[in-house]
């Protein structure tokens, strides 16, 4: 018995799936932005902070220097937005486990933040973009002092300061 594959037919499926998806995606409120606009710098007085823009929305962002600031003013709270695996194989001292895959609005940890509480929000490091999504999240929500630590968890654990 020989086998034969119609690469025709196999073509004309994928076209034809990739169109669906494309469509669905585009209507979708959730939907990927294909063409991904790039992250703006604006500039600022602040010796403290960067702001960015990514979406139409401003983030304030911090290096490690200022990052460790707040961490030892204990005024900030610092929120890892990795999975919860990745949370517990460390992170940074005192930081609440808020993922951004799973976020949602009504989350019990969220809900006893009050809106004008400082957040500095970190992920893995700068090739991480989990934070600045997570970030955008606050600020949709109200949260007025929200940072995103660039560096994230891997260059504070590399220059020692605390983790747990």
């Amino acid at each position: 018995m020989k086998f034969s594959v119609n690469y025709k037919n196999i073509l004309i499926v994928i076209i034809v799936s990739s169109a669906l998806g494309l469509v669905f995606n585009s209507f979708s409120p959730t939907g990927i932005k294909i063409i991904r606009e790039a992250d703006k710098v604006v500039e600022t007085d602040s010796e403290d902070y960067s702001i960015i823009v990514s979406d139409g929305i401003e983030i304030k962002t911090v290096e490690s220097k200022s990052a460790y600031k707040f961490f030892l003013e204990e005024d900030y709270i610092f929120v890892d937005s990795r999975d919860q695996w990745d949370y517990e194989d460390g992170h940074i001292k005192g930081a609440i486990n808020i993922p951004q895959f799973s976020f949602e609005p009504d989350n019990e940890t969220l809900s006893k933040l009050d809106k004008s509480t400082n957040l500095v929000i970190y992920c893995d490091g700068n090739d991480c973009d989990v934070s600045k999504r997570l970030a955008k999240e606050f600020i949709k929500l109200g949260y007025n002092f929200v940072f995103v630590y660039l560096g994230g968890y891997m260059e504070w654990a590399t220059l020692g300061f605390p983790i747990e």
